[in-house]
């Protein structure tokens, strides 16, 4: 029953004060009231932390998850965060959540401080990953479920930005070989089962991410039975302001920025960092996942190499092997930008 899921709401806070309140209020109005609030505030110095203690009344005693139930009532814990950024500070979280609490939970949620939930996007993720849960061993495991929403892009005063809403084609499913080259899974609407919490605290990144939310993609794409339920209708108002550490609105505008950044070598310094951190988890965790995403990362250094050659031969063999790995992005034209990124060495 989706009443009875309890649910870890999972935010990284710093100096968000100005937008913090609204977003509060959001979780606080959600149909599914069973929930705990955990932040991990980054060192804030603005009035963040009182928004915090004046929404939480003084904050829930670490002691009582000891116990083996919660009470009823919603609580609010706070840890302090590592310093070394929001994907960091996001891994913070879910190492402590995992460490002292996950006996309490079936399912897991991660929350920007600045966005506005809508009141019903606990109970409509929770409602489908109930309905898509299945074993995939004899011995009963569940499928690792990551939920994840397109949201509405509102501008700092509130107000509905040109191309607010990014749509992912309909029918496109979301996979490992387009996990390498492209993230589709929004950070700030994932709801985990607790198969799939488990399967991104086990493979944990032992080198710096490009983000959290592009690695949980990847390691549930390459997991046993792991899906991505992606929901075409906006579970959220994402703000977009000047202190946003990722995420645009897709208009024209942000486009021929992230095409620009592309160029100037973006795309490149990403695949050498996915490369990197999916070599070190197979030395740690090999059995969780399967062979596949070993497979996928060797193709994709194989083509990096070959692009980054100064032979125009070279190059054109680096554009053959990216269509025998199948390594995709979402449309002609970002495939056909991918194409041209490989052939100019950019890849």
């Amino acid at each position: 029953m989706v009443a009875e899921c309890r649910v870890a709401i999972l935010m990284a806070s710093f100096n968000g004060e100005h937008f913090l309140p609204e977003q509060l209020v959001s979780i606080g109005q959600q149909d599914h009231v069973s929930w705990d609030l955990w932040v991990s505030d980054d060192g804030s110095n603005d009035g963040t932390l009182n928004q915090l203690e004046i929404f939480a009344n003084g904050f829930s005693d670490f002691a009582m998850l000891e116990s083996p139930t919660l009470p009823r009532k919603q609580h609010v814990f706070l840890l302090k965060g590592p310093r070394q950024g929001v994907a960091a500070n996001f891994y913070h979280l879910v190492e402590k959540v995992y460490a002292s609490a996950f006996k309490h939970y079936q399912a897991f949620a991660f929350a920007d401080q600045d966005d506005v939930w809508f009141p019903d996007k606990l109970s409509r993720a929770l409602s489908t990953i109930l309905v898509c849960e299945r074993p995939v061993s004899s011995e009963g495991a569940a499928a690792p479920l990551l939920w994840c929403s397109e949201v509405r892009v509102f501008d700092s005063r509130g107000e509905m930005k040109a191309g607010s809403i990014t749509k992912i084609p309909h029918g496109f499913k979301p996979g490992l070989e387009h996990a390498l080259t492209q993230n589709v899974v929004r950070g700030n609407t994932c709801v985990l089962n607790r198969a799939a919490f488990e399967q991104i605290h086990l493979c944990r990144p032992r080198t710096p991410i490009v983000m959290h939310d592009w690695w949980f993609y990847l390691v549930i794409s390459a997991s046993p039975g792991g899906l991505i339920l992606h929901d075409p209708r906006p579970s959220l108002a994402y703000r977009q302001h000047e202190a946003n550490q990722v995420g645009e609105a897709d208009s024209f505008r942000s486009r021929v920025k992230r095409r620009r950044k592309a160029w100037q070598g973006q795309v490149r310094l990403w695949n050498d960092i996915h490369i990197a951190a999916i070599r070190e988890l197979q030395q740690h965790a090999s059995d969780r996942l399967i062979e596949d995403l070993w497979q996928a990362r060797d193709k994709l250094q194989e083509v990096c190499v070959a692009s980054r050659t100064r032979s125009l031969g070279a190059r054109f063999r680096a554009l053959r092997l990216l269509r025998e790995a199948r390594l995709r992005r979402i449309g002609w034209l970002q495939n056909l930008f991918m194409d041209f990124l490989v052939l100019t060495g950019r890849f």
